[in-house]
C-alpha cells in the first residue's frame, strides 16, 4: 500500500517494483482497506471513540 498510496506509484508500477501482477497489488490493497476497515468498524462497537451510521453488513 506504501507505493500506492504513499509514493503514488500506479498499481502497475507497484506491481513492476516489486515483481508481481497489477491484479496481485489491487487484491493486497483491497485486503489492506478491509482489514483497517475491520478496525475501524471494531471501534465504533466498542465506544472507542468512533461511531458509524452503518452496520458492516450494509456495508457490503
Amino acid at each position: 500500500m506504501n507505493l500506492v498510496y504513499v509514493e503514488d506509484l500506479t498499481q502497475a508500477k507497484a506491481g513492476e517494483i516489486l515483481g508481481i501482477a497489477q491484479k496481485n497489488v489491487s487484491e493486497a490493497v483491497d485486503r489492506a482497506i478491509e482489514a483497517i476497515a475491520e478496525v475501524y468498524f471494531y471501534w465504533a462497537g466498542h465506544g472507542e471513540g468512533y461511531s458509524t451510521t452503518i452496520t458492516k453488513e450494509e456495508a457490503e
